[in-house]
């Protein structure tokens, strides 16, 4: 358990509200004076612990009903009262770390120490929403960031109080909606935070939509976290590695037990991910490949990063993560998906004419497929790092062995842009080539009949590439 000095301080105002002592300073357990500088002092003659209240926390921003006239604790003058309230919760079930202690701190309540948590193992289905932010207001060309001109584009303003669901187009608000899909039908789910790195400076609070406590959900289930104004000075000159971090958590139950999928949430005052496509211009790239896991690590390369697969030209998935890592037969060589002529929607079959941007984009609103000439400045202005071991280890070696199978090899460019090398899929049948050996990404460039691509592997990368159409390639999307 954590012992805390403000422990002792957030119960002396409980203490003394109810107590029939008039000094100003109280000793407890001894005849001794109260020490200088104390209200309320445990002396050490008695030889004992302080019981906190056991108190049952059903929500993170919520005062119990078994407070002393709860139902008066309903606006913000009267929870902001309270903070420096400390109980001892019960809920082992509380997200995310069960019972221990917990402080209110006018908003809601913050996990102290105590038991070991909760440990929840991970469930399936998908929970999506916006997971980086950058303010743009600083760090203008430097440390990795890219130019403000350029980042303002997809900035965040936290003073913005507009509620956000689903929005991918910028300036994002300060209230964001975030889904949880489940894959197939659960039961109670909630939803739950811890502040990693910033604590207390990053979420005012969280708010399901509606009550998801009832069996049988099988729908999106949503819920609204409120990201405090204050961010929008207190992210000033944060760079990705000294930005804040959030953990946003759903938890249900499957009917067995009761299982989490966790969001990382970065915050910072530079662009979430990008590089220069030409001598001192820099483009934000989306941080995942089309269809990955957007709650994964993307400077972490691992199967939940690799992403979906598409065909040239088209806006339909040909292949979808779910698809590719379903099962571990799924990512051999020998797996064919089924009728992969017919996967995908329809491959435009004309000569020089470029991906269809305005009818057949498979990016959201706001994004688009890179031109070759931008892959092309990537290779040209940008140091390129490989990994073979998932991005603990970066090395501008081209001699890493990379072996076909693997998942946890790729390629970084600059500080910001991180491609799995997530394999191929071969144009006549589907075929899974090569995962863990090359990376092959579309360009929105046509070349006669073909289309162009990036494409790498350890020793080499290479734009030099006229490519079948009907190949299943990966996607990563650029800033309109």
């Amino acid at each position: 358990m954590k012992t805390n000095l403000f422990l002792f301080a957030a119960l002396v105002a409980a203490f003394l509200s109810v107590s029939s002592f008039s000094a100003a300073q109280v000793t407890i357990g001894g005849s001794d004076a109260p020490k200088a500088g104390t209200i309320l002092d445990l002396n050490s003659t008695t030889k004992g612990g302080l019981l906190l209240s056991n108190v049952e926390l059903k929500a993170v921003n919520v005062i119990p009903a078994s407070f002393p006239n709860a139902s008066a604790i309903t606006d913000d003058a009267h929870k902001q009262a309270l903070a420096g309230a400390m109980v001892w919760n019960t809920n082992d079930e509380f997200p995310i770390n069960g019972d221990g202690i917990y402080i209110w701190d006018g908003n809601k309540w913050n996990y102290i120490g105590g038991s070991d948590g909760v440990c929840i193992p991970t469930g399936s289905g998908t929970f999506t929403g916006k997971f980086c932010f950058d303010i743009a207001t600083g760090n203008d060309g430097i440390n990795g960031c890219g130019t403000t001109a350029v980042r303002i584009f997809q900035k965040t303003v936290f003073t913005d109080r507009t509620s956000q669901d689903g929005v991918s187009a910028a300036p994002y608000s300060g209230v964001q909606v975030y889904t949880f899909t489940p894959s197939g039908t659960v039961n109670n789910v909630r939803f739950g935070f811890i502040e990693a790195v910033g604590a207390g400076k990053i979420v005012e609070s969280i708010m399901p939509v509606t009550d998801y406590s009832s069996n049988g959900i099988s729908t999106a289930c949503k819920v609204t976290v409120n990201y405090k104004s204050s961010l929008q000075n207190d992210l000033s000159g944060l760079t990705r590695d000294t930005g804040l971090k959030l953990k946003l958590y759903v938890i249900y139950n499957d009917g067995n037990a009761d299982r989490a999928i966790e969001l990382n949430i970065s915050l910072q005052d530079c662009a979430c991910c990008g590089a220069y496509v030409a001598s001192g211009v820099w483009k934000t790239f989306m941080c995942h490949n089309l269809g990955a896991n957007e709650g994964a690590d993307p400077f972490t390369i691992s199967r939940d990063i690799h992403g979906a697969m598409y065909k040239w030209g088209t806006s339909v998935v040909a292949l979808s993560a779910v698809e590719n890592f379903a099962t571990s037969d799924e990512i051999t060589d020998s797996n064919y998906p089924p009728a992969w002529a017919n996967r995908g929607g329809t491959v435009p079959t004309g000569w020089n004419i470029n991906w269809d941007m305005d009818n057949k984009n498979p990016c959201p609103s706001g994004w688009r497929v890179p031109t070759i000439e931008e892959w092309q400045g990537v290779l040209d202005n940008n140091t390129i790092y490989r990994t073979a071991d998932g991005g603990t280890s970066w090395s501008t070696s081209t001699s890493l062995t990379w072996t076909t199978g693997e998942e946890d090899t790729g390629i970084k460019f600059g500080d910001a842009l991180v491609l799995p090398a997530a394999g191929v899929r071969f144009y006549t049948n589907g075929l899974l080539n090569n995962r863990g050996d090359h990376g092959c990404y579309w360009s929105s460039t046509a070349s006669t009949s073909s289309s162009r691509r990036i494409y790498f592997i350890s020793s080499d990368q290479s734009t030099n590439d006229f490519t079948n159409r009907s190949y299943g390639f990966s996607v990563r999307c650029i800033s309109e």
